[in-house]
């Protein structure tokens, strides 16, 4: 299962960076002017994330891509600021967020893909409940309006909405696990927050 994660999570970028025309469409049509498609270099960096700090020269990049990576991040707003100082003048972020209140959020294998590999012993939402099958992964489980806040400090948002398992705009996850006994004991959390699996940001820097 991580094996697969890693193939489909690299697979993912490669095809909407590289490949997928569709991607320079969304920011073209977003900001206005005509972006450089397939002549670019793209550089991968692995960091540490709860150092929010990289090791990379100031206003080199136009376009900063993090996928499923900020939710891991201790502190957004010195990472949104870092990807400012990255970003050329009219450079673009394009992140995933990887939604923790939604039913893969609490970022337990068994309920990676709920859809289609729903768990047999993992309730749905536990990390959100009784939080019995923890996992040891960092999250900072902050909610939508706090990732635009911090990212609105230092970068202008053009974008921030939710995405489904594709990262196609609009969808559910796990519409159907969310029954009347799981909304009561979770009424504290919107409908929307808990079945949304990720959100999309895209920011300018002006």
């Amino acid at each position: 299962m991580l094996h697969n994660g890693l193939k489909r999570a690299v697979k993912s970028v490669l095809r909407r960076v590289v490949f997928n025309k569709n991607y320079y469409d969304i920011l073209e049509n977003i900001s206005g002017k005509r972006l450089r498609q397939f002549s670019s270099t793209i550089t991968f960096v692995i960091g540490d994330p709860k150092s929010e700090n990289y090791e990379l020269p100031s206003n080199q990049y136009d376009l900063i891509v993090s996928n499923a990576v900020i939710q891991h991040v201790s502190d957004v707003t010195k990472f949104a600021k870092e990807v400012s100082r990255m970003l050329v003048q009219s450079g673009f972020f394009y992140g995933i967020i990887h939604n923790f209140y939604s039913l893969s959020g609490g970022h337990n294998m068994e309920l990676a893909y709920p859809d289609e590999f729903p768990s047999s012993r993992v309730p749905p939402w536990d990390h959100l409940s009784t939080n019995l099958y923890p996992t040891f992964v960092y999250l900072n489980r902050l909610r939508p309006e706090e990732y635009y806040s911090a990212f609105a400090k230092h970068l202008k948002v053009l974008l921030f909405e939710g995405r489904d398992i594709n990262h196609d705009p609009g969808g559910f996850e796990g519409e159907r696990f969310l029954t009347e006994e799981i909304k009561n004991e979770l009424s504290m959390f919107n409908r929307d927050l808990l079945l949304t699996r990720s959100f999309c940001i895209i920011c300018l820097k002006v």
